[in-house]
């Protein structure tokens, strides 16, 4: 069974090449077809090619031999350090050291002086040192954490390098290859794979499609790890049997020294018997007691955590300070987590989570926040966030104010928001809150990570499978509006007026350039003023061609601009605004599924009366 398949590699972006004019002719056999100008990379061989990888880096990890991920784009930075950390495999994601693999020696010996700095810090030697001294160090410290803290257990060369983005990192895949290493690679349209030994051919630069190729990958290799941790296990048991086997006559021959021993003293052991009894029961009754106080203890500790969802030593110190009161120490942990939180009042909430819900007619969406994603991904918290949707859905509240205002239990949903930013340390907030209504209405959660939701109303019953589709579009796309009709009179303003002046500035622009050409002068260097004064401090240009350009560029612009045709600039700036209502609204946009049809063409292909009347969309990342 292949470890991804085609609809997850499409979802995650993987088929994006690059530019046509970028390409490089060697990865022809990996491209499906051209569009827009750009290549589409052909994602059922990709699969193929992810799981010949897949199975090759398995056999390496279950040798017990080590991959290096190389990504230093910015795009796979964090992705490459958070997979490879997962499988206990060295990582080089900032810039590439050159020879780190030529030269490996050498990349040891910077290595081992920051192993030595550290015993520095350790051993005492830090205090007589002058802070001069000390500061240099200390720089020289972070500046090799940085570059090689990452590889600092890579103590001989690695059996394999993953790479990702073989053009920009193509220093490391020729080193690789000069040292007979095997080469993987994340290859895009613009690289040659002819270095790369098992060349997985997909979109390089997007966050997503390097993760979703790293996840197959990286479960592959801690599968190898696994397998070779159980051979070992194995191993080990087998010899122990062996050991075993072999101590068995030695054990024989020490019981019957022992009876032998024990039979001599039976008289002197009978005459100490009572007095050992007696000492024997009274340690027992000890141990009991004490037993019972642990217990006892733990139950309250375990009690206490599972009403304030609060840390084992925090519920230790309340307990203590509360006298073993458990009402009294569950006040005490959510007075000091408020205090904590309010601290934190005015940090940035980003993470948290985004829920819909919809039934007969009625839609609602909720995102309530929080600062980190180890509590946007706890079960507490979005199971808060499931019951203050509920309620709000229930309630059918028209905005966040009412929503904050009801009450479950007894208290106000604004209460159990700060009482639960009290227990997590966090700052917390109820960020959003909408509702739709319709005959019909779907919600969608994108990849059941909470994180964005849309729900969209169509005019009819039925065709859930297609408001999916329209509420996925939704998603990807974050229309504005419906259809033109829509837009906002502001908005339709706005963009008309941009449309006009930068339909006036690129008829400017042309009309300078063809004056600037005819006067035989060098476009670079009339660009801008930075150009013409490099130009003069080059000896390319005079001071008076300096003053002519300057000349030319103001006369010809105030001339052109004074003289252009309105309609000609009304027909160009309409056309701009088509092109705005075809990427902004939602009937107008290209089927992100297929991109031969439009989203109203779509849906009259499912029935002739089928229309989308509303949708709403909320995310917690940053468009």
């Amino acid at each position: 069974m292949s470890r991804t398949n085609f609809d997850q590699l499409l979802e995650a972006g993987c088929h994006f090449g690059h530019l046509k004019r970028k390409w490089n002719p060697a990865m022809a056999p990996y491209i499906f077809m051209e569009r827009n100008g750009i290549h589409i990379i052909d994602l059922h061989k990709t699969v193929v090619k992810i799981d010949e990888a897949a199975a090759a880096l398995k056999q390496i990890a279950k040798s017990g031999k080590k991959i290096l991920f190389v990504a230093t784009k910015k795009q796979a930075k964090e992705v490459i350090a958070e997979k490879a950390t997962s499988v206990n495999m060295p990582y080089v994601n900032e810039r590439w050291p050159g020879g780190m693999l030529t030269n490996f020696t050498t990349i040891r010996k910077a290595v081992k002086k920051m192993a030595n700095i550290d015993k520095l810090t350790q051993d005492g030697t830090f205090a007589n040192l002058s802070k001069r001294e000390i500061l240099q160090i200390t720089r020289q410290r972070a500046k090799l954490e940085k570059n090689l803290g990452s590889i600092a257990e890579l103590t001989r060369l690695p059996s394999a390098l993953f790479v990702v983005d073989v053009y920009k990192e193509a220093i490391a895949v020729h080193e690789a290859n000069r040292l007979g290493i095997p080469v993987f690679g994340i290859v895009d349209t613009n690289s040659d794979p002819h270095a790369v030994d098992f060349v997985i051919p997909a979109n390089d630069d997007a966050t997503k499609s390097v993760q979703t190729i790293l996840d197959a990958c990286c479960a592959a290799i801690a599968e190898g790890i696994e397998e070779r941790k159980v051979e070992k296990a194995d191993a080990e048991a087998a010899e122990a049997q062996a050991e075993e086997e072999e101590a068995k006559p030695r054990r024989r021959r020490a019981t019957r020294a022992r009876k032998d021993a024990e039979e001599s003293t039976e008289e002197e052991v009978a005459e100490e018997a009572p007095e050992a009894e007696y000492r024997c029961d009274y340690i027992n009754l000890l141990s009991q007691q004490l037993q019972k106080l642990i217990m006892a203890s733990l139950a309250d500790i375990q009690k206490l955590r599972k009403l304030t969802g609060a840390g084992m030593m925090d519920c230790k110190k309340a307990l203590e300070e509360a006298g073993d009161n458990i009402d009294a120490a569950v006040e005490i942990v959510r007075a000091k987590g408020q205090a904590i939180a309010a601290k934190r009042s005015d940090r940035e909430a980003s993470e948290g989570c985004v829920l819909c819900k919809a039934e007969n007619g009625f839609g609602a969406i909720i995102a309530l926040k929080c600062e980190t994603d180890f509590v946007a991904t706890n079960a507490d918290f979005i199971k808060l966030a499931q019951t203050i949707l509920d309620a709000a859905f229930e309630a059918k509240a028209n905005n966040i104010e009412e929503v904050k205002a009801l009450t479950i239990d007894g208290k106000t949903i604004a209460d159990l928001v700060t009482e639960r930013s009290g227990i997590t340390g966090e700052k917390m907030e109820l960020d959003g809150y909408n509702t739709i209504t319709g005959t019909n209405i779907i919600c969608y959660n994108h990849q059941n990570k909470n994180m964005l939701c849309t729900m969209v109303a169509l005019n009819e019953e039925g065709n859930a499978e297609v408001g999916k589709l329209i509420a996925m579009q939704v998603a990807a796309m974050n229309p504005i509006a419906i259809d033109e009709n829509g837009v906002p009179a502001n908005i339709k303003e706005e963009e008309y007026k941009v449309a006009v002046e930068k339909t006036k500035e690129e008829q400017v622009e042309k009309a300078v350039q063809n004056a600037l050409k005819k006067a035989g002068f060098n476009l670079y260097i009339a660009e801008n003023e930075e150009h013409i004064a490099e130009g003069i401090a080059k000896g390319n240009i005079t001071e008076a061609q300096a003053d002519e350009i300057r000349n030319i560029k103001k006369t010809v612009a105030e001339e052109k601009l004074a003289n252009l045709p309105e309609q000609m600039i009304a027909n160009i700036a309409n056309g701009r605004m088509a092109k705005f209502y075809k990427e902004s609204c939602l009937l107008n946009q290209e089927f992100c599924m297929d991109g031969s049809k439009t989203v109203s063409q779509m849906l009259k292909e499912a029935s002739s009366t089928l229309t989308v009347t509303g949708f709403k969309r909320f995310t917690l990342r940053a468009d």
